[in-house]
């Protein structure tokens, strides 16, 4: 389990039909109830651990009034590193040890997004592309606890690889800011990611 806080902060420009957004934050993150199921099951060691992320992305894009829907053909690039402190696995068989990781990477994606709707209310539909172009990811070091004389290392490779991505959601005022439920899929080569949000945001004039 992974519970997560998070913070951000988000700037934008726009003439005409051009945009630029920039975006950076962080989060504090805990790993409860990590879980092995070792050579001699069915005995299972547990573990816990904590860390923390920080990120920053730029967007930038046009955008195209079709008449009720508009039209935004838009790229991006994002940073992010997150840094996972060490712990010890309890339990009655041989106990990893398991040493800090610092995860680095860097992407692009270009993407096509369409927005419509009236009196308050919309919806947005956006489908694209990401793939990550820089890694500086650390292998994972694990050891036997007390026995530092040995200690294995693993590369891991990005899991999702090149992934396409899907989003959809809508929108609506609510008083002084806007009420937004959306969800965004990440489907890549080994792997697949769901997220579904609801959000209040509050503009700064």
């Amino acid at each position: 389990d992974v519970e997560t806080y998070a913070f951000d902060a988000w700037g934008g420009w726009r003439s005409g039909n051009m945009f630029l957004g920039a975006a950076v934050g962080g989060s504090i993150d805990n790993y409860d109830d990590i879980t092995r199921v070792t050579s001699l099951a069915p005995i299972v060691h547990t573990g816990e651990t904590n860390g923390g992320s920080i990120g920053a992305r730029i967007q930038g894009g046009l955008w195209f009034d079709m008449g009720g829907i508009a039209l935004s053909p838009r790229a991006a690039v994002s940073w992010g590193s997150t840094d996972v402190n060490g712990y010890a696995e309890q339990g009655f068989a041989a106990q990893y040890n398991y040493q800090d990781r610092t995860v680095q990477s860097a992407a692009a994606e270009i993407s096509l997004r369409a927005e419509g709707g009236g009196d308050g209310i919309g919806f947005f539909v956006e489908g694209g592309y990401r793939d990550s172009f820089a890694d500086s990811s650390d292998g994972v070091h694990v050891g036997i606890l007390g026995n530092p004389a040995q200690i294995l290392e693993r590369e891991i490779e990005d899991p999702f690889g090149g992934s396409l991505l899907a989003s959809a959601g809508v929108e609506a005022e609510v008083g002084p800011g806007k009420l937004t439920l959306g969800y965004r899929g990440r489907f890549g080569d080994n792997a697949d990611s769901h997220v579904g949000a609801l959000t209040y945001s509050i503009a700064l004039q």
